[in-house]
């Protein structure tokens, strides 16, 4: 299901056209690509954030940090027990939280940039699902940020392991409510009335697309939508 799953990615947000996305580099490094209308093409700019110059992330690397996102999602959900559906519907979830979260975007699968920061400059969130943890434990898995964030495939593993088990206890919290997935993305992301929340909304339309996406790609005809809740 890895190739399925990383299909959907580039789908939902093509590999290397960010400038969210970056990497050091030198001053005087060229640009990725030469045609200057495009952001993605621009000359290295200083990063307050990484305290250095960056580039956007080139195509190629992109690809291949998508792949093992692709890869660490198909395993995790093939063996995550508190779940409670198939693996294919939490493969949906995990891609959407991920989607509206970080858009897989490199600075924050690395964690030097956090979300959920407040005027002092103080981010309690992390990796590509941000999770919230602050400077505790997430309280699921118990991992701090440094354990969450990074390129590595021991480090992705553990942010995707948080996603699925913060998703799986929002979920299971909905089912005993009979809600549907409005009231899931909602209680993952702290969100207060789910059922009005334009970003609870998105996240929704999401999800079908990525059902569509998947039928798609296996050749399957569209789904239909489910009902509001």
């Amino acid at each position: 299901m890895k190739d399925l799953i990383f299909a959907i990615m580039v789908a939902l947000v093509p590999p290397g056209v960010s400038i969210q996305s970056t990497v050091i580099a030198k001053r005087t490094d060229p640009p990725i690509c030469s045609d200057s209308t495009k952001m993605i093409c621009r000359k290295p700019w200083f990063s307050k954030r990484r305290k250095a110059w960056v580039l956007p992330e080139k195509k190629a690397d992109a690809v291949l940090r998508y792949s093992q996102i692709a890869e660490i999602i198909d395993s995790v959900s093939t063996k995550h027990p508190k779940w409670p559906g198939s693996k294919t519907d939490l493969v949906h979830h995990l891609l959407t939280v991920a989607r509206h979260e970080s858009s897989f975007t490199r600075d924050v699968h690395d964690g030097s940039h956090r979300g959920d920061c407040d005027w002092s400059g103080y981010c309690k969130s992390s990796c590509l699902g941000q999770i919230l943890v602050g400077r505790g434990r997430s309280r699921f898995t118990k991992y701090k940020h440094r354990d969450l964030v990074g390129l590595d495939k021991a480090s992705t593993s553990r942010c995707i392991e948080t996603m699925a088990a913060y998703l799986s206890a929002s979920k299971s919290f909905c089912l005993k409510r009979k809600r549907g997935d409005r009231c899931t993305f909602g209680v993952y992301g702290g969100v207060r009335s789910p059922s009005t929340d334009k970003r609870i909304r998105a996240r929704e339309q999401t999800l079908f697309r990525v059902r569509a996406l998947h039928n798609e790609k296996i050749g399957k005809t569209r789904p239909k939508a489910g009902p509001r809740r």
